[in-house]
């Protein structure tokens, strides 16, 4: 066990150093960040910036900082954390979804999945980095997701804000274009993530501790089939489910996120009920997502018997830390085997070893799109930084190796 612990840190920590190397060299600018880097590792500062690719590096930028305590990162964080609040946020409240390389908002919803992150990030900054700034806008983010995103009749957050903060359910962005879909497993998954975050910071707000606990309710109760052990995707104003597929890379990261949310939370009896979910989900995922050739797929839908065949970059990462910490639940290990072997495969074929960086997609036969940008709106090094600085701290915390 110890020597299995120790290949996954020392992997761990070789590919944290690299992902975060090649962030900042192509990516990251002492005032901000390229929208787009292309499959050739080429910036184009041209093409417009995204909230959701702002917000996970200001939060990778400052968890690398904590975790790794390299005072190269927390310069960068530190430097960037001034640009990001400033750059991104309406003095309406929130944060515009995406600007233009002259800093003037292209799109003038508001995105609560974005928004969230902002949140998130935020909440990181303020901890990591010690920013009252941060802190305060933290606190700014958290009142207008509950003042302007939070549906006051069924719980949860409405998917899309109009300029002014009023929810928009004319909107399909976040949702298919069945308008009986207007809310999300998705946004309601980086909401908890979000709050999570932001407790760690005020654990004495008393109503983001109160809305933690709303939202791990909610995924106990209505998200989350019992039956098969998977999350619903796509809901109805009052969290009736409109769509059956299974998103493996979605249930796998929910599996630890609610673990993490009960204990920020400190509940005996919610930790209890998250450790039983955390396993019995990550067995689900595994069980019925991992091919062949020992990587997750992304999406299964029951009703056309339909699996997605090519292999994305983020569910590997995400059922990386979902196996490590089944294991540390059950001690079974099969899951740190898992882990292991899973965490090898993304450095064999999702790292770029001649140009550096993260292919997004493998194909079926593991060759990578090379075509795929490595940085834009969703491309981002969230997903797997996290999965290195998860591993590296659970396994320096409890002395496994």
């Amino acid at each position: 066990m110890q020597d299995t612990c120790r290949a996954i840190r020392e992997k761990a920590e070789s590919l944290s150093e690299r992902i975060l190397a090649w962030w900042l060299r192509y990516d990251i600018l002492p005032e901000g960040f390229h929208g787009t880097v292309d499959g050739n590792n080429l910036p184009h500062p041209e093409k417009n910036r995204g909230l959701i690719l702002g917000a996970r590096i200001l939060w990778t930028l400052s968890e690398a900082s904590r975790v790794l305590k390299r005072e190269e990162y927390r310069k960068a964080a530190v430097r960037y954390e001034g640009f990001f609040r400033h750059a991104f946020s309406d003095p309406r409240g929130g944060y515009w979804r995406e600007i233009s390389p002259e800093g003037r908002p292209t799109q003038p919803e508001k995105m609560t999945y974005a928004n969230t992150f902002a949140l998130y990030a935020l909440s990181a900054a303020a901890r990591d980095l010690g920013s009252e700034e941060a802190r305060k806008a933290a606190e700014e983010q958290f009142r207008f997701l509950e003042d302007k995103a939070r549906d006051p009749e069924s719980g949860g957050y409405f998917e899309v804000l109009d300029p002014e903060g009023k929810w928009d359910p004319e909107s399909r962005l976040g949702c298919s274009e069945n308008p009986s879909q207007v809310k999300t497993m998705n946004t309601s998954l980086h909401a908890i993530e979000a709050v999570t975050s932001f407790v760690r910071i005020a654990p004495e707000n008393e109503e983001a501790r109160a809305r933690l606990e709303s939202l791990f309710r909610l995924f106990c109760s209505r998200i989350l089939d019992r039956d098969t052990m998977h999350f619903y995707q796509y809901f109805d104003r009052s969290w009736n489910p409109t769509d059956k597929r299974a998103s493996f890379g979605h249930d796998i990261e929910g599996s630890w996120l609610l673990l993490e949310a009960a204990e920020v939370l400190g509940d005996p009896d919610s930790i209890r009920k998250a450790k039983e979910l955390a396993v019995r989900m990550t067995k689900a995922s595994l069980d019925e997502g991992l091919s062949e050739k020992g990587l997750l797929r992304s999406e299964f839908d029951p009703r056309t018997g339909e699996m997605k065949k090519n292999y994305s970059w983020w569910e590997q990462n995400e059922a990386v830390v979902a196996s490590f910490n089944a294991w540390q639940i059950t001690g079974d290990e099969r899951y740190l085997t898992t882990a292991k072997e899973i965490l090898e495969r993304i450095d064999r074929y999702f790292w770029d070893h001649e140009k550096g960086g993260y292919y997004p997609h493998l194909r079926e036969d593991l060759t990578p799109v090379a075509s795929d940008d490595r940085a834009s709106m969703w491309i981002c090094p969230y997903h797997n930084t996290r999965m290195c600085l998860e591993l590296i701290e659970r396994i320096e915390k409890n002395a496994l190796c």
